[in-house]
């Protein structure tokens, strides 16, 4: 049972009551907090990210399902002579590599496990000028990336939204 809040606030750390903690979301949804669940013997610090980190994590999950979804049965060939799924699949590329971008260092930091980094350079590496799209950096992230982005990325979504303020 977590029964006590640290709110880190221009750097100052302060411990603050679940009531305090639901006040402060509803004012600013965008605070950092992480919160303690104490024992006798130890004290566990488990990180939550800020609403705009859960927003840009599902919007890499949302993303990685539509490509998946998106090419469905094909194969690279009728991928890359299908206009509207290139285009659906490269803006749903931009959007996963953007979201990476945007996501806190320390939320980084905190789970190595995945190449945020790689990620972010999705959109370089598949929209190479304004008219001229890499098919095969589009469809390598489609077969090697996606399902395992998705797959990593749902789980911190999980992890890190248990409903502790619901």
């Amino acid at each position: 049972m977590i029964n006590e809040w640290l709110y880190l606030d221009n750097s100052k750390l302060q411990i603050l009551s679940s009531r305090r903690i639901r006040l402060l979301l509803k004012q600013n949804p965008l605070h950092n907090l992480c919160s303690i669940a104490a024992n006798a013997n130890h004290k566990l610090i488990h990180f939550m990210p800020s609403r705009i980190t859960e927003l840009l994590l599902e919007d890499i999950v949302h993303a990685s399902d539509k490509i998946l979804m998106y090419t469905r049965g094909m194969s690279y060939y009728d991928f890359s002579a299908d206009d509207k799924t290139v285009d659906a699949v490269v803006r749903n590329i931009e959007i996963i590599s953007k979201a990476a971008d945007k996501i806190p260092e320390e939320f980084k930091t905190a789970h190595p496990q995945i190449d945020w980094e790689g990620i972010a350079g999705y959109a370089e590496r598949t929209v190479l000028d304004t008219s001229v799209i890499n098919y095969e950096m589009a469809w390598r992230i489609r077969e090697e990336d996606a399902s395992l982005l998705l797959e990593q990325v749902s789980a911190l979504t999980n992890e890190n939204n248990p409903g502790y303020l619901h």
